[in-house]
């Protein structure tokens, strides 16, 4: 029996039996190889975070239910939940910048990855208020 050997599949590949040719013949297998999709993201809501890092943003799109990892620009988020194969809510991570979203599948090998449209972070801006005399601490 010959070793066991590695294939990549080829884009535009579909679901069902595999065939391998040499020079002896063609095998083809008994059962289907089944080919997962890549996610798909189509939209994201707000497209400006409002409140910047740790707002909540809902990624749209399709093939979400195997997601591993979704990134701000590259910069990973670590609380994301995976709604349905259709939505996924993530917040925005500390050192997000503008840039596209990014969601990673594990389902495929190697892992799948669907860009987004840029998503642009509104800076944060801080206002300094005049703390009341009343909540000053004395020593």
């Amino acid at each position: 029996m010959p070793p066991p050997f590695t294939v990549t599949v080829p884009a535009g590949a579909t679901t069902g039996p595999i065939s391998v040719t040499t020079p002896g013949g063609t095998a083809t297998s008994a059962a289907s190889f089944t080919v997962i999709p890549p996610p798909t993201i189509s939209s994201f809501t707000p497209i400006t975070a409002g409140a910047g890092v740790g707002a909540s943003i809902t990624l749209t799109g399709t093939n979400f239910s195997n997601a591993s990892a979704v990134q701000f620009n590259g910069v990973a988020a670590t609380t994301y939940t995976v709604v349905n194969a259709t939505t996924i809510t993530v917040i925005v991570p500390a050192g997000a910048t503008t840039g596209p979203i990014s969601v990673t599948t594990l389902a495929a090998q190697p892992p799948a990855r669907q860009v987004s449209p840029s998503f642009r972070r509104r800076p944060l801006t801080h206002s300094r208020r005049p703390v009341p005399a009343w909540a000053r601490l004395l020593p």
